[in-house]
């Protein structure tokens, strides 16, 4: 269980779409597994129960870090 256990944490740049599709994919990843929460029957030997959590939104007020071009290409 110790080795299972882990933390996953990121920033990416996506359009909203690229962040729609990532929830959508996590979400269904998450929810593969529901019917074991409903029907005991369904838990495979020796599973746990375990929390799960996933944020997929946009940041606010963080400035863009790129260096922009300036005249005559100077960053």
């Amino acid at each position: 269980w110790r080795e299972a256990a882990q933390t996953t944490q990121s920033m990416a740049w996506l359009t909203a779409e690229e962040l729609a599709e990532l929830n959508d994919a996590i979400r269904d990843l998450m929810l593969a597994t529901l019917g074991r929460h409903r029907d005991p029957s369904l838990r495979p030997p020796g599973s746990r129960l375990c929390a799960l959590l996933a944020w997929g939104v946009p940041t606010y007020g963080v400035a863009d870090p790129t260096p922009t071009e300036g005249p005559g290409g100077e960053s």
